[in-house]
C-alpha cells in the first residue's frame, strides 16, 4: 500500500473506471455513416460539401475498377462514369454540392483532369461521354 491508501492495482481501477465515464461523453453528438460501395469491396470518400449532405471519392465497382461516386442520403451512392477509360476518381466538391473534380482515363489510358456537374454527366458504361466540359482536352 501507498502512504494514500491506494496501491498501483486500485489506482488502475480508478483510471479506467474515469475513462469509461468519460469516453461516452466524448463521443456525444458523433455519428459513423456507412456510403456503401459501387458493387466492389472497398470505397474512399475523399470531400463533403459544407452543410455535410454530399461526398464525393472513389468506390471499386463490381468490374473491380475505380470510379468517381457522389453521395447524398436522398439517392445514396452514385457511380459518375468515365472518360472512355475503366479508372477515375472524385476529389473535390464545390460548397454548394452541384460541381464534382476529378481526374479520368481515356480509352487510350490517358489521365485527364475534369469537372462534373449534373448537366455534364458521365456516361454509366465505358463509350465516350456526350457532354463534357471542354477543360477535359488540352489545348493545343
Amino acid at each position: 500500500m501507498r502512504p494514500n491508501g491506494f496501491g498501483c492495482c486500485e489506482r488502475l481501477r480508478m483510471i479506467v473506471a474515469w475513462l469509461d465515464f468519460l469516453m461516452p461523453m466524448a463521443l456525444l453528438g458523433q455519428s459513423l455513416t456507412w456510403l456503401g460501395t459501387l458493387g466492389g469491396t472497398w470505397s474512399y470518400a475523399y470531400d463533403i460539401s459544407p452543410d455535410g449532405r454530399v461526398v464525393v471519392g472513389v468506390a471499386q465497382n463490381e468490374r473491380l475498377s475505380p470510379r468517381p461516386f457522389l453521395w447524398t442520403s436522398a439517392v445514396g451512392m452514385r457511380d459518375l462514369g468515365t472518360l472512355g477509360g475503366l479508372q477515375s476518381a472524385a476529389y473535390g466538391i464545390s460548397a454548394d454540392g452541384a460541381v464534382v473534380v476529378g481526374w479520368a482515363h481515356e480509352a487510350s489510358g490517358v489521365r485527364r483532369a475534369f469537372r462534373w456537374s449534373a448537366a455534364t454527366t458521365l456516361p454509366q458504361g465505358d463509350s465516350k461521354p456526350i457532354c463534357w466540359t471542354p477543360c477535359l482536352k488540352p489545348k493545343v
